[in-house]
């Protein structure tokens, strides 16, 4: 069933980025309505808004809309309320429960935990004693409140203050909206591929993007969980106050953070295209091209999912991820039960499909019970999937 949201937009110069999370609101499917203060529509207007959303949007009380449409009904029919931007004057007015306009008087129709604000405002504001006060005591009400962005603001100055991008605040939204884990624990995530240096210049690595790992991070970190995200070269960056990201270059560097924090941490998910061999000596400078074949002496890396597996304490999880060409799903789980695995991942590359750099993927969750088949799934519907496997096990 689609989420609804009432997405509120107050009187700041910021407004004109709403336009812009409304249509990635709507590219995530959500459903929507939209209400203005008669300060935002001097910055945008409200056919800017009708326009994208095809309905009409709400400012004033006693509009002309149907009957049964006041502030508490749409209160009430909405599963969150998004105010972005968020002035200074509406937050301050929010902290003391002050129904002044339509928005507000919606918003305090509203359990404090379905109201999400994203704040708007120069640094001067933000960083008043006051302001700071409202933010602590609307937080402790249960409102999710927004950190804004460090950057340049309207008067020109650059300071705290400055409304997050909207695929930021989309990130925050469905963080607030993603049901948390009854009882949360800390995982470890590898991601994205190792790369083992020949010389100063050239090494041994694969294309792995590191998409699935972060995805993953992502949503157990949505889910309330504390992870530590291990990623090797390349990986896209990710911002959530509960992920640590160590980044990493080679498979020794990947094993040592694993290894530095298996004892603290209840769950491992390797997803990392960990590199299974380095070469035996790393030339110092770049090598010339002298003969027509060049011979390189190789060294087996450490199997970090082994040495977990070796590691593990009864309550915690080990997942691994399996990338094959020709081994079968039940002889990838065989191996992987070798290094006691709780549940496995199955991928096989083969020409009519490569999961590296994919946006989807058709994976086998091996376990003891079953094996299940997912075919073109995205990968953040896989981390939806394996956080729930995970969430089983637990």
């Amino acid at each position: 069933m689609k989420k609804r949201i009432l997405l509120g937009v107050t009187g700041s110069i910021a407004a004109y980025k709403s336009l812009y999370l409304l249509r990635l609101l709507q590219d995530r499917d959500f459903d929507l309505n939209v209400i203005l203060t008669s300060s935002a529509t001097k910055f945008v207007t409200p056919l800017s808004f009708e326009a994208l959303l095809r309905k009409k949007v709400f400012v004033e009380f006693l509009d002309e809309y149907p009957a049964g449409n006041d502030h508490v009904d749409l209160a009430s029919s909405h599963d969150i309320m998004v105010i972005a931007p968020a002035t200074a004057k509406t937050i301050s007015s929010l902290a003391i429960a002050r129904p002044e306009n339509f928005l507000l008087a919606t918003a305090l129709a509203l359990p404090p935990h379905k109201v999400t604000i994203v704040p708007a405002m120069e640094d001067g504001f933000w960083n008043h004693p006051a302001m700071q006060e409202n933010i602590t005591k609307l937080r402790e009400y249960g409102y999710h409140v927004m950190e804004p962005e460090v950057g340049r603001l309207a008067s020109g100055k650059v300071g705290a203050g400055r409304m997050p991008d909207p695929e930021e605040v989309i990130e925050f939204i469905i963080d607030v909206l993603t049901p948390k884990t009854k009882h949360s624990f800390t995982a470890i995530v590898t991601a994205g591929p190792t790369r083992e240096f020949i010389d100063p210049v050239r090494f041994i690595s694969n294309s792995a993007s590191g998409k699935t790992g972060v995805l993953v991070a992502r949503e157990l970190a949505f889910r309330g969980n504390k992870v530590i995200l291990v990623a090797g070269p390349g990986v896209p960056p990710i911002k959530h106050r509960l992920i640590k990201r160590i980044d990493v270059i080679s498979a020794q560097e990947m094993f040592e953070a694993v290894r530095e924090s298996w004892h603290n941490s209840e769950v491992f998910i390797g997803s990392a295209a960990v590199s299974d061999y380095t070469p035996v000596e790393k030339k110092k400078s770049k090598i010339k091209k002298v003969d027509d074949s060049l011979i390189l002496e190789l060294k087996r890396t450490p199997d970090i999912l082994k040495w977990v597996g070796e590691n593990k304490r009864k309550e915690q999880i080990v997942v691994g991820f399996a990338l094959e060409t020709d081994l079968s799903p039940e002889e990838a789980y065989k191996k992987l039960l070798r290094k006691n695995v709780d549940l496995g991942v199955y991928n096989q590359l083969s020409e009519e499909f490569n999961p590296f750099g994919s946006s989807n993927n058709n994976v086998v969750m091996l376990t003891r019970k079953e094996f299940k088949t997912y075919k073109n799934v995205s990968k953040e519907e896989l981390a939806r999937i394996l956080a729930d496997y995970i969430e089983s096990l637990k």
